[in-house]
């Protein structure tokens, strides 16, 4: 999720919760100074009944068109000083011959006589259903509007100010090639957080091109000092192998000639890996995998014809990729060398293309590799100690520099090795 999402549902949900938290507030508060401003009449109008009754003095009569209504009930004096009690109810309106929400209020007292009286007061008062729900409706209107307003106004601060970010990661996004030259890193934002980022941003650019150039350096130094004296040694044991020597001297040239041709092969592929890696392959074209893998099935199945492993190969579709051609032809043969190497006398091969990539599939030990560990350097499988552990990790390193996958899985007694979009 984008930064800018982040902010704005971290804003949006507070401000929804305290929104309708003061909605429901706002409700109850109107709700409460209606019922005080209505019950503060009916103090009024009862005391003012009270007073002219104790006096003898003539009562006001029901239709003096405010609708409000009173009657006495005589009670005995005992049940007097309850208090005032307040009460929603519906009344009958004579004017309106119907019943509408009322408030009443009854009051007990005691006149001079000791008698007990009861005093019923009531006075219309709004419906509060009606009410409620018209708060309810505009409320919502009101929360929207001001959500949608808020969102709006969250919106346009927010990308306006991490517009600098957004050129930041596409500037430092477009830099795969770090050796290219890189247009200057600008931002008319003048916040010192970003000013300072875009100055590491440049500064550690600079800093890789650096690191860049001498490992470039460093690997062909290591390519021309380590293969020349190997390539010595080679040649001058092939020369000593022509001069007469016993059958034990021979074995054991052989021997010699044989580790420096496995140190040989070590030292290409991991300068290989080392170039792969740090980006020395910026060159891709479209290549044709599926013929390629066919191809080279068939090269490499006869070079193991003396194994007696057989090798099918099942073609469901074509698969393309833009990639370096050379690259990719190691990347085929070192899954299906690796299927060969690592396989059992009398085994076999399945290779399978589609679509959407293609898989290597070999019998061998009868238990799955360690998936964590098989793309790793010089990881052994059990039983493979003279492998030198790079060819899956070059097969990786490729993968991930064209943008495809590479996954081990161990079905059908096979380990099967997919590499895919």
């Amino acid at each position: 999720m984008k930064l800018s999402r982040q902010i704005l549902l971290r804003i949006l949900i507070p401000v929804t919760v305290i929104v309708s938290l003061w909605t429901v507030g706002f409700y109850y508060a109107m709700i409460d100074e209606v019922e005080d401003e209505v019950d503060d009449q009916l103090d009024l109008y009862a005391e003012q009944i009270i007073r002219k009754q104790l006096r003898g003095e003539e009562v006001p009569t029901e239709d003096n068109a405010t609708n409000n209504s009173f009657f006495f009930e005589e009670i005995a004096p005992e049940e007097v000083g309850r208090g005032a009690r307040y009460r929603d109810e519906n009344v009958w309106i004579d004017s309106k011959n119907e019943f509408e929400p009322a408030r009443v209020l009854r009051v007990e007292y005691v006149d001079a006589e000791g008698k007990g009286y009861r005093l019923t007061v009531s006075t219309p008062t709004i419906e509060k259903q009606d009410v409620a729900r018209a708060i309810l409706l505009w409320s919502l209107l009101l929360c929207v509007t001001l959500i949608a307003l808020i969102t709006i106004v969250i919106v346009l601060v927010v990308r306006h100010s991490l517009r600098p970010l957004s050129r930041l990661v596409g500037w430092l996004d477009e830099r795969k090639d770090i050796t290219a030259p890189a247009p200057p890193l600008t931002s008319k934002n003048v916040a010192s957080e970003f000013v300072k980022l875009n100055e590491a941003a440049t500064r550690y650019l600079e800093y890789s091109r650096a690191q860049l150039a001498q490992q470039k350096e460093f690997v062909a130094n290591a390519s021309h000092e380590i293969q020349t004296p190997l390539a010595i040694a080679t040649g001058r044991l092939e020369m000593l192998l022509s001069a007469p020597l016993s059958e034990e001297q021979m074995g054991e040239v052989v021997k010699v000639l044989t580790t420096l041709e496995n140190i040989s092969g070590l030292n290409k592929s991991l300068l290989l890996l080392t170039k792969i890696e740090s980006g020395q392959f910026y060159q891709s074209e479209r290549v044709d995998l599926a013929a390629l893998v066919e191809s080279r099935a068939e090269v490499l199945g006869e070079l193991y014809e003396h194994r007696n492993i057989a090798i099918e190969v099942k073609r469901a579709g074509d698969f393309e990729a833009d990639i370096d051609a050379g690259l990719a032809r190691v990347l085929v043969d070192n899954l299906l060398r690796n299927a060969f190497n690592h396989n059992v006398e009398g085994g076999r091969v399945l290779v399978e293309v589609g679509a959407s990539g293609f898989s290597v599939a070999n019998s061998g030990v009868a238990e799955p590799l360690d998936k964590e560990r098989i793309f790793t350097r010089f990881y052994h499988s059990p039983g493979n100690e003279n492998s030198n552990g790079l060819g899956l990790p070059i097969v990786a390193a490729i993968a991930n520099r064209y943008g495809l996958s590479v996954e081990y899985f161990y079905q059908d007694s096979l380990h099967r090795f997919e590499v895919h979009k």
